[in-house]
């Protein structure tokens, strides 16, 4: 099996490997042996180009199987841009129950939202033909569209781009500059007073494009002020964690939770108290909430961080797309911040009146310096609000059980704390409207592709204060 594998790792396929490779299939190796991280020899054989091989591994048996992080091969093959092996993957499995193109990893992102940001048109093309993609959820959650090829065009929300310098000040930014595949989103984070922010109201005549002009501009005014924020192809997804946080690399995707955020700062519930506040927020990626907060809430200062220097890099682009949109006597920064190295916090001015966060706690071995990063931040009766999916992420039930001084934090009633410093304020699931479309087209087919976490998941929104 160790021959096997290596064979699979060498960067180009020669003419004697596919008749090794053929050998060892033929000796009764079992085609979908996992190595200890989940991955098997398809999942190689796409990574590297091997088009040969992947055709003798299906024919010998391989299934499209997931690895430890959640990827199948036909992700690998489309995040290396490798045209010929995810068409060959598309004849070779063309039912659903066989791959579907939809199918997500441990961090929400499919193969056809994978596709999109590698800017090439075929690629998404192809992907989109599957089959996968006509009979799933594409087509069963749009009213917008019958046929998933014809996007709508007009006001496109979210623009595959090739990586080319940009002006970064200009509303019509595509992109700017960056060092592979990226997606510039234009959003709306408002809620429409007593109406559902959604591309269908459910009326009849949903599907007709005659209403769409009218339909359009509603859903813009709702939405309220316009967002442009740009994601980042992450480059290997199975190592985006590196092996400490300043390799951390997934805040180069705008998650789900994040879009949660930035709508819960952008309520009238909250608004009004960020109004002249010095505002933080913590492992910020993309940086939408603490722009959003920075644009609804009028703070005195927003300061927007995170670490790994790429991040950091397309956290200043986004902050400088929306650089405008910003209310006179309101300082937006990024600032890098390490929340286990105190000597990187001087700049961020502390102490501050409101620290953000969403979706920070995946790794239980950061939990730690992250519990003292935000005490030591924050004013004393100071706020900290935190969003986070109901889910099984390393290190977040015991994160929210110190926070809460329980055992379960979950369960814990407001006013509890313990002595962590807090006192639990609130604990509420996310309102359904804080996790409908925030794409200012409306496109279903395009909210389903790059936020198809958004209507599946349940977000947990805790306001934490710090004691007196």
């Amino acid at each position: 099996m160790l021959q096997f594998f290596r064979l699979h790792r060498r960067r180009y396929a020669r003419y004697g490997e596919l008749e090794d490779v053929e050998a060892i299939l033929s000796s009764g190796v079992d085609a979908n042996h996992q190595d200890a991280h989940g991955n098997t020899a398809l999942h190689l054989s796409c990574a590297n180009g091997h088009a040969d091989v992947i055709r003798a591994l299906i024919k010998a048996g391989a299934s499209h199987l997931p690895n430890g992080a959640g990827n199948r091969p036909l992700q690998w093959a489309v995040q290396n841009k490798h045209d010929a092996c995810v068409k060959l993957l598309m004849e070779l499995y063309p039912e659903s129950s066989q791959m579907n193109v939809l199918d997500t990893n441990g961090f929400g992102k499919s193969a056809l939202s994978d596709a999109f940001k590698t800017g090439d048109a075929e690629m998404v093309k192809m992907v989109l033909n599957h089959k996968s993609a006509e009979e799933d959820i594409l087509l069963q959650q749009s009213s917008l569209s019958k046929d998933k090829s014809k996007m709508k065009k007009e006001g496109i929300s979210s623009k595959p781009v090739n990586s080319k310098k940009g002006d970064a000040g200009h509303e019509e930014d595509d992109g700017g500059s960056g060092d592979g595949p990226s997606i510039t989103h234009e959003l709306g984070f408002g809620i429409g007073e007593g109406e559902a922010v959604t591309s269908s109201s459910g009326s009849a005549g949903g599907d007709n494009d005659d209403d769409d002009e009218d339909d359009e501009e509603t859903r813009r005014r709702r939405r309220g002020v316009r967002f442009l924020l740009r994601e980042l192809a992450i480059r290997n997804p199975d190592e985006c964690f590196g092996d400490d946080a300043r390799e951390d690399t997934t805040g180069l995707n705008l998650w789900a939770a994040a879009v949660v955020l930035a709508r819960w700062v952008a309520s009238p519930a909250i608004v009004s108290r960020l109004d002249g506040k010095t505002v933080l927020e913590l492992g910020a990626g993309c940086g939408a909430g603490g722009i959003s907060a920075a644009v609804h809430g009028s703070p005195a200062s927003m300061l927007i961080t995170d670490l790994n220097a790429e991040t950091m890099a397309n956290l200043g682009h986004n902050i400088e797309l929306n650089r405008h949109r910003y209310p006179a006597g309101t300082e937006v920064r990024a600032v890098k911040l390490d929340w286990g190295d105190e000597s990187t916090w001087e700049e961020a001015k502390p102490p501050v009146d409101v620290v953000l966060a969403a979706d920070v706690v995946y790794q239980a071995s950061e939990t730690s310096p992250l519990l003292h990063a935000i005490l030591s931040l924050l004013k004393p009766g100071g706020s900290f609000f935190h969003v986070a999916p109901v889910s099984e992420r390393d290190g977040l039930e015991g994160f929210l059980a110190r926070l809460c001084g329980t055992a379960g934090g979950e369960g814990a009633a407001a006013g509890g704390g313990g002595d962590s410093g807090f006192e639990l304020v609130s604990a509420t699931d996310a309102p359904p409207e804080f996790c409908q479309n925030p794409l200012l087209s409306g496109s279903q087919d395009e909210y389903m592709v790059h936020f198809n976490e958004l209507p599946s998941s349940t977000f947990r929104l805790h306001e934490f204060r710090k004691r007196a």
